[in-house]
C-alpha cells in the first residue's frame, strides 16, 4: 500500500512538472493551431499527413509567420517568417530527435549528426564540392542525359509516368560522381537498390506515424525492423564494396608514386574523401560509407523529383517551355552536343525555371530543430527546450514575402532583382543558415544539363494542377505526375 501511495505521489509530481513546463514553454504571443494534433495520430495516410502539414503552414502564414501546437506537455513551434527562420537556423543548430531515425541507414556523420560532428565533417566534405570537382562531372552529366533521351524513344506520344526512368538515370549519375563507378553505356545499378532506398524512407515515415515504433526496444521486435535489415543489406552492399575498392586503389597509386590529383581530371566524391582522410588518418571505412550514403541519398532522390517537377511545370506552360527551348537552342546545335560550363552559365532563363520549381516544390518541405536556449525572434522569444519547425514549403509560398502571386509558377521573377525578397532565407529550399545543403551547385548543374538535353529533343505536355503529394520523409508525388512527350521534328 505504501508503494502505491508513493507511486501516485511521484506521478502527481511529474504531472505538475509537466503542466508547469507547458505553461513556461507556451508563449501567449504565438497563436495555437486548431485541430493540429491529429496530424500525428496513427492511421493517417502519407497523403493526409502532407495535407495536414500544409494546413499548419498556411495557418502560420496567416498569423505573422509563427504558430504553435502541443502534443501533451510538448509545445512545437512553426516558423514561416524568413527573418525568424534564418535566426532559428543559425542559433538552433541541433536537429530534432526524429532525425535519429535515419541513423540506421546513413549513420550519424552528417544529416542527423550533432553540431560538432557535423561542423567537422562539413569542412572535410567541402573538399569534394569545389568548382574544379563539379566541372569535372560535366562529361558524365552530358553522357547520362543523352542516355536518358535515347531511352525515351519507346515512350513517344504516350502519356506515362516518367518517374522510374528518371530515377534509374539519376541514380547512375550519382553512383558515378559519388562512388566512382565506371560504365560503358551499361546499367551500373539495379532497380533493387532504388526500391530499397524508397522502402527505407517509408519505414522511417511509419515510425513517426506510429510513435511507439520510435522506441528502439519496441521497434526491434516489429516486422518493420526485419524489413529494414533486408533493405540495408542491399544498400550497404553497394557502398561497402566501393569504399574498400577505392581505398585500395588510392593506396596502390601512392605506392606507385602517383600523387598529383589536382589537375582537374575526374575524381569521384569518394576518391577525394579517401585522399583527404588518408592524409590525416581520421576516417574509418565505416565512417566513409556513412558519409557517402548521406551523399547518395541527398543526391539522387532529391534530384530525381526536382527534375520530375521541373518537367511537369514546363509541360503545363507551353509558352515558358518554348522560351526555355529557344534559349537552349542558342547553345545546342545538335543532339550530340556536350554542354560546357560556359554554356550552362548562359542558360539564365532555364535556371529561373529550375529555381521557381524548387521554390514551389521543395523536396524537404520542413526542417526540424531543437532550441537549447532562449532565442529572440521578431515578435516573441522562443522558449528553451522546445521543438521548432522551419516550414520551408510555406516560407517559399508566403504572400507577405513573395507577393500575391506566391503560389504561381512565374520564372520571370528570378530575372528581376526587385521581384526577389531581400532576405535569402525566403528561398529556403536548400536550407537557410547553418547546416544548409552542401549540394546546391551540384543540383543546379545537374538539372540544367539533364533538362537542356530533354527539352532540346522533346516537347513535354503535363498539368501541375493535378499534382497530389505525400510525405515520405521527403516530398513525393502521389498522383497527377503523368507526362506526354513528342519528338521535336526540327532537331538535328
Amino acid at each position: 500500500m505504501l508503494l502505491i501511495i508513493l507511486f501516485v505521489f511521484i506521478l502527481l509530481l511529474m504531472l505538475c512538472y509537466g503542466l508547469n513546463e507547458v505553461r513556461l514553454r507556451s508563449s501567449p504571443l504565438v497563436p495555437s493551431i486548431p485541430n493540429a494534433i491529429p496530424a500525428f495520430s496513427y492511421g493517417l495516410s502519407k497523403k493526409d499527413l502532407f495535407t495536414k502539414l500544409m494546413y499548419m503552414g498556411e495557418f502560420t502564414n496567416k498569423h505573422n509567420g509563427a504558430a504553435k501546437f502541443n502534443i501533451g506537455p510538448i509545445y512545437i513551434y512553426i516558423i514561416t517568417n524568413p527573418e525568424d527562420a534564418a535566426t532559428v537556423a543559425n542559433q538552433c543548430v541541433h536537429k530534432l530527435f526524429v532525425y535519429k531515425l535515419i541513423d540506421s541507414y546513413v549513420g550519424s556523420e552528417l544529416i542527423s549528426a550533432s553540431y560538432p560532428v557535423w561542423k567537422k565533417n562539413r569542412r572535410f566534405i567541402d573538399n569534394a564540392f569545389k568548382p574544379i570537382v563539379l566541372d569535372s562531372f560535366l562529361e558524365i552529366f552530358n553522357k547520362q542525359s543523352k542516355r536518358l533521351v535515347s531511352s525515351l524513344r519507346y515512350e513517344e506520344n504516350k502519356t506515362f509516368d516518367i518517374t522510374d526512368i528518371i530515377t534509374r538515370n539519376i541514380l547512375e549519375i550519382v553512383c558515378q560522381t559519388t562512388l566512382g563507378f565506371k560504365t560503358e553505356d551499361k546499367d551500373i545499378v539495379t532497380d533493387e537498390y532504388a526500391a530499397a532506398v524508397q522502402s527505407m524512407l517509408k519505414i522511417m515515415t511509419e515510425r513517426v506515424q506510429y510513435p511507439w515504433l520510435m522506441l528502439d526496444f519496441i521497434f526491434k521486435f516489429s516486422s518493420l525492423k526485419k524489413k529494414q535489415d533486408e533493405m540495408l543489406k542491399i544498400i550497404w552492399s553497394l557502398t561497402d564494396e566501393m569504399v574498400t575498392l577505392r581505398r585500395k586503389e588510392y593506396q596502390d597509386r601512392l605506392l606507385m608514386g602517383e600523387t598529383n590529383y589536382n589537375d582537374g581530371s575526374f575524381r569521384s566524391y569518394l576518391d577525394i574523401l579517401i585522399e583527404n582522410s588518408d592524409k590525416t588518418n581520421e576516417y574509418t571505412n565505416s565512417q566513409l560509407r556513412n558519409i557517402v550514403d548521406n551523399l547518395m541519398l541527398a543526391g539522387y532522390d532529391t534530384s530525381t523529383y526536382q527534375i520530375l517537377f521541373a518537367l511537369i511545370c514546363l509541360g503545363t506552360y507551353p509558352e515558358i517551355q518554348e522560351k526555355a527551348y529557344q534559349e537552349i537552342c542558342k547553345v545546342m546545335d545538335s543532339s550530340e552536343k556536350d554542354l560546357t560550363k560556359e554554356d550552362l552559365s548562359s542558360l539564365t532563363y532555364l535556371e529561373a525555371v529550375i529555381k521557381e520549381t524548387i521554390r514551389l516544390y521543395p523536396i524537404g518541405p520542413v526542417i526540424a530543430r531543437h532550441s537549447d536556449k532562449k532565442v529572440q525572434l521578431k515578435n516573441f522569444e522562443l522558449p528553451s527546450g522546445v521543438p521548432v519547425v522551419v516550414h520551408v514549403w510555406s516560407i517559399n509560398r508566403n504572400p507577405e514575402v513573395w507577393g500575391p502571386d506566391a503560389d504561381q509558377f512565374r520564372p520571370e521573377r528570378w530575372l528581376d532583382p526587385n521581384s526577389i525578397p531581400s532576405n535569402p532565407a525566403a528561398f529556403a529550399s536548400f536550407g537557410p543558415g547553418r547546416r544548409n545543403c552542401i549540394g546546391k551547385s551540384y543540383s543546379i548543374m545537374l538539372m540544367k544539363t539533364v533538362l537542356s538535353h530533354f527539352v532540346y529533343n522533346y516537347k513535354i505536355t503535363s498539368d501541375h494542377t493535378k499534382l497530389q503529394f505525400e510525405l515520405v520523409v521527403m516530398l513525393k508525388p502521389y498522383s497527377g505526375h503523368l507526362v506526354k512527350i513528342e519528338k521535336r521534328s526540327e532537331i538535328k
